[in-house]
């Protein structure tokens, strides 16, 4: 089988053989890292260095270095106090990291703690937040803590999906039907709940209007609360129908007093008579 080799000679007669480009090869990105917009924000660097070192075009050895070029001065000197052989190797920019969060004041193993307390403790759906957003932070959540060593098997996480949503009486069972046969299947019930959401354009009103989120329903009156309760209805004028029942009421009470004065002044009057 042929190969598509490139031979380049130079004026010394030595030969420099190249195989054809890569796609992935040509596709690699020699940007700048993101941005360093300060400890309080570490936990969004980090991921965003993570997606920058998955597609960036420089070599491993070389990455820890350009993000150092872009850190605040003082915190440059202060990573820069690592060995240099730990920092131009594969696993340097794990140390970069790992020495800021030691400066944002954590301790080698906070971040696998905080993994994993989220993925095993932040269950439930949270007041004012969607069945998209949900999934889409307990889906997080449970990356983190892959990425820490700690793998929740699928059925677990769709019993865990399940019980957190958190869903009115109406909302389980078509959620039931949606699953039957695939009960243990946490991709197809991440798919079945993204479609429960309420959240829709609508054609005649501007912008996008959605039920109150299950948390809110299930705080307030109930997860047995009717689907109708969950959309508001038009304007009533309840205060004008109410007064104006109570005034009719009054006016027909007043003629049925002057009607008996009446009655009764006229039987007096043919008493008197005879």
């Amino acid at each position: 089988m042929a190969t598509d080799v490139r031979t380049k000679t130079d004026q010394g007669g030595q030969t420099d053989s190249r195989g054809p480009d890569t796609a992935s090869e040509r596709n690699r990105d020699y940007g700048a890292p993101p941005e360093f917009k300060g400890l309080d924000n570490l936990d969004m660097y980090k991921r965003a260095v993570g997606r920058w070192k998955d597609r960036t075009g420089f070599k491993p050895q070389e990455q820890a270095g350009k993000i150092i070029d872009t850190l605040p001065m003082e915190l440059a000197k202060k990573i820069n106090k690592l060995p240099e052989e730990e920092l131009a190797c594969a696993t340097g920019v794990s140390e970069v990291l790992s020495h800021l969060s030691v400066l944002n004041g954590e301790r080698p193993g906070d971040d696998r703690k905080k993994a994993n307390r989220e993925a095993m403790y932040q269950v439930g759906i949270q007041r004012g937040e969607a069945l998209t957003d949900y999934v889409l932070r307990r889906e997080r959540q449970f990356d983190e803590a892959e990425k820490h060593g700690t793998v929740f098997p699928d059925q677990t996480k769709a019993q865990m999906l399940e019980e957190g949503a958190n869903l009115s009486w109406q909302s389980q069972q078509n959620l039931k039907s949606n699953m039957f046969g695939h009960e243990h299947d946490d991709s197809r019930l991440k798919k079945v709940l993204v479609n429960l959401d309420c959240t829709s354009e609508k054609i005649t009103q501007g912008g996008k209007t959605s039920a109150p989120s299950f948390a809110e329903i299930s705080r307030g009156q109930g997860s047995d609360r009717t689907e109708a309760d969950n959309y508001p209805t038009g304007p009533t004028d309840g205060g004008q129908s109410g007064s104006g029942s109570s005034s009719t009421t009054t006016t027909v009470g007043q003629t049925k007093n002057q009607n008996q004065k009446v009655r009764q002044s006229w039987t007096n009057q043919k008493l008197t008579t005879y």
